[in-house]
């Protein structure tokens, strides 16, 4: 499927997974910077499997670049880790009208690099300029851990960059009930609009309402 969008350029191909995949540390990403996948992918209900080590690599996730894309009902779990920065366990960058549905990532998220923020997120790292991104029914379960003081400012359990000019970033019943060791960013997402969501442990600053260990029980 990745060779198809990044190679053949075939970016608004529909696709569905019929079970489990696990990649291991196969890191094969969706769509390049020449080839923004643009179609709608529905996981099933079904979870893709990732044990990345990136060395000293930037920006992995499973979907690398998306525009005008649906993405729903897919569970990611597992890890990415590097000296690097910019890791997601979704998205990492978003143009045009995307929406994510019914998806979960239980991704564990490490950055080692000591000179720049992390720029870990949840679900997205990046939405351009004149986007409109909605997330509804979603959550994040996963660790997000930078190794520096300096990139422990640069964290976001949704969404790490979400103030981009002229974008709509919306939020309905979400759930953030991962955790992390921010000092900075936000629990879900800078300059978002949240209806109806939880967190458990904030990430930064705490946005939404906090949810008991009761209640999500």
């Amino acid at each position: 499927f990745c060779k198809l969008v990044n190679e053949k350029g075939l970016t608004a191909l529909n696709a569905r997974l019929d079970g489990d995949v696990d990649l291991g540390g196969d890191i094969a990403m969706v769509g390049t910077n020449n080839h923004n996948y643009s179609g709608t992918f529905d996981g099933g209900e079904h979870t893709l499997t990732l044990n990345w080590n990136a060395g000293s690599g930037h920006w992995k996730s499973p979907f690398y670049t998306v525009e005008n894309a649906t993405i729903e009902n897919l569970r990611v779990k597992g890890q990415i880790k590097s000296e690097g920065k910019g890791h997601t366990g979704l998205i990492q960058n978003a143009y045009g009208t995307v929406t994510v549905s019914g998806c979960v990532s239980d991704v564990d998220l490490t950055c080692n690099n000591p000179y720049v923020e992390s720029q870990l997120g949840g679900v997205l790292s990046s939405i351009y300029y004149g986007s409109d991104v909605t997330f509804t029914d979603c959550i994040v379960k996963g660790n997000i851990t930078a190794t520096t003081n300096k990139g422990k400012k640069g964290i976001g359990g949704f969404v790490y960059n979400g103030w981009a000019l002229n974008t709509t970033l919306i939020l309905n019943n979400c759930l953030y009930i991962g955790t992390n060791n921010a000092t900075g960013g936000s629990t879900f997402a800078k300059n978002a609009t949240l209806t109806n969501c939880y967190y458990l442990n904030a990430c930064g600053k705490p946005q939404g309402e906090q949810a008991t260990e009761k209640q999500l029980k």
